[in-house]
This record gives structure tokens, C-alpha cells and sequence, in this order.
């Protein structure tokens, strides 16, 4: 009877059976004992080599790799090639860090040819550690045999999708709600949101108006004004203002339209408090405080 340790090392058993897939060629041969006429295939976006895994790659990588290992066991033959997604903000905005560039005009200084020669020099930066940890999470992948979006083929292939799709009646224009850089006058995804984000102190004031007459229809009647900046509120006026606030103060509310030393403040728009007042068909005119 063999002895069997009570101190294993569930690291070291995994490393064992990743060794022994190395050795046997398990992977490809999972696929080569299956028939070329039954294929699955499984898209997967592909991630950027210019960053290391985290966390979010282990799980979705993991919680991904489900499918074709169900197929693989119901006799379907997936081929995995890995890619990487080379395109994008992300590998300009590291090139732009690097090479100390601002903006599209020292870019274009620079040379467009030599800044796109210098994203394509870094979007492979990461493949090794890329590989060695999606091996280590036992997921596997033919990166052997890797695309990458940069790839003409790879490119000419979209195009071509989205030309049939096109011919289907499929493509349709809609509106969407996305974040939006006007630096580089493009919609940015959530990630490439996130590369540049900051918080900043971004004044701005709301005043509220109680509808006299309202109670009996309404509870709390109240109407709203905001504004990107300050606004002034008097007994005979609403004066909007847009002031470039010094040292972090803020407007004060005095005779001079809150304008004191420290501010540099512009009246942008004046209107009489009955002008914002309006007359319901079954109804006097709102008296606003």
C-alpha cells in the first residue's frame, strides 16, 4: 500500500498536473480527438497586453472557461487561440505618458507614423506574464497561435462582418449614453474612462421656490433653478453668474451681486422674477419667495 503524506501541498499537486498537460500535450490533443466537422467556437474580447492580470481577468477568465470545457466533454472541437487586443486610448495614453506628449499637435509633431510605431513597439509588453498565469489558473488557450486586432486579416475579417450585417438590415443608428473625451473627440468605454480620472471641486447651486396656492393640490410645491456657477438672488432679480473662483471661495450674497475682491465675476444673464412665473389654466399667478 502506498503512504500517502497528511502534509500536501495543494499548490505544489497543481503544478504537477499543469506539468504533466505540458509533457502530453493534453490541450491540443483534446482537440485533435475530436472531428473537424463539429466545431465550436467561443469569442471572447480579448484583453491588452499592456497591463498585467488582476483579479477581474481571474474570474471572468474562469467563470468564461466553463464553456468550452462543457463543449470539449459533449465532443464538439474548440480551438482556443488567444489574442490581444492592441488597440485603443489605453495604449496611446501609456505611449503618450512615456514619451512626455500632450495633445494631438505634439503628436502630430512627433510624427503620426512614429507614435503609432512606438503603440506598436509596447502592446506585446505582457504576453509572458499573460501566459503564464492564465496556464497557472488552469485555463486553456493556444497562444502559440495568437491573433492580435492589429493583424490585417484580423481587421479586413471585422470589416467584412460588419459589411454582412450591414446587407441583413441589421445596422441601425441609435443614441446611447456614454462617457465622451473631448480632448480626443471620442466615446470612451468605462475602462478608458477610469485611465485619466480625478476629483475636482465643481461649484454649482440650486435655489428653491415654494409654490404659494399649492398646498391643497400638492404636498411640498416646490419649483427648482440650478446653476453651473452661482446665482444671485434678490428681491427684484435672478442674476446667473459665472465666476472663476480663487484659492477654493466661494460667492458671497452681498450688494454687489456676490462679487467681492477675490472674484472676477460675469453676469451672464438678467431677468425680472416674473418671468418665471407661470399661469396655469385654473390659476392665479404664483407668488415665489
Amino acid at each position: 500500500m502506498k503512504e500517502i503524506s497528511n502534509k500536501l501541498s495543494f499548490a505544489k499537486m497543481e503544478e504537477e498536473i499543469l506539468n504533466f498537460w505540458r509533457q502530453k500535450d493534453i490541450f491540443q490533443k483534446s482537440i485533435d480527438e475530436r472531428p473537424k466537422d463539429k466545431p465550436f467556437s467561443f469569442y471572447d474580447g480579448p484583453p491588452f497586453a499592456t497591463g498585467l492580470p488582476h483579479y477581474g481577468h481571474l474570474l471572468a477568465g474562469t467563470i468564461k472557461d466553463v464553456i468550452p470545457r462543457y463543449k470539449t466533454m459533449r465532443g464538439f472541437r474548440v480551438e482556443r487561440r488567444f489574442g490581444w487586443d492592441t488597440h485603443g486610448l489605453p495604449v496611446e495614453f501609456e505611449v503618450e505618458q512615456s514619451l512626455g506628449l500632450n495633445g494631438r499637435h505634439e503628436i502630430e509633431n512627433f510624427g503620426e507614423g512614429n507614435f503609432n510605431e512606438e503603440c506598436r513597439s509596447i502592446v506585446l509588453r505582457y504576453t509572458g506574464e499573460w501566459r503564464e498565469t492564465v496556464e497557472r489558473m488552469a485555463r486553456w488557450g493556444d497562444f502559440d497561435n495568437d491573433y492580435k486586432t492589429m493583424d490585417i486579416d484580423f481587421m479586413e475579417s471585422v470589416w467584412w462582418v460588419f459589411k454582412r450585417l450591414w446587407e441583413k438590415g441589421l445596422i441601425y443608428e441609435g443614441v446611447k449614453v456614454v462617457p465622451y473625451s473631448w480632448r480626443v473627440s471620442t466615446p470612451l468605454s468605462n475602462f478608458e474612462a477610469n485611465l485619466n480620472y480625478k476629483e475636482i471641486q465643481d461649484p454649482s447651486v440650486t435655489l428653491r421656490f415654494k409654490i404659494i396656492g399649492e398646498e391643497n393640490f400638492y404636498s411640498n410645491s416646490y419649483f427648482y433653478i440650478t446653476g453651473h456657477g452661482k446665482i444671485k438672488l434678490s428681491n427684484e432679480e435672478i442674476i446667473i453668474l459665472r465666476e472663476h473662483l480663487i484659492n477654493g471661495a466661494f460667492l458671497h450674497a452681498d450688494d454687489n451681486y456676490g462679487m467681492d475682491a477675490s472674484f472676477r465675476a460675469i453676469v451672464i444673464e438678467m431677468f425680472p422674477n416674473q418671468e418665471l412665473v407661470e399661469i396655469p389654466p385654473s390659476h392665479d399667478l404664483f407668488n415665489i419667495h
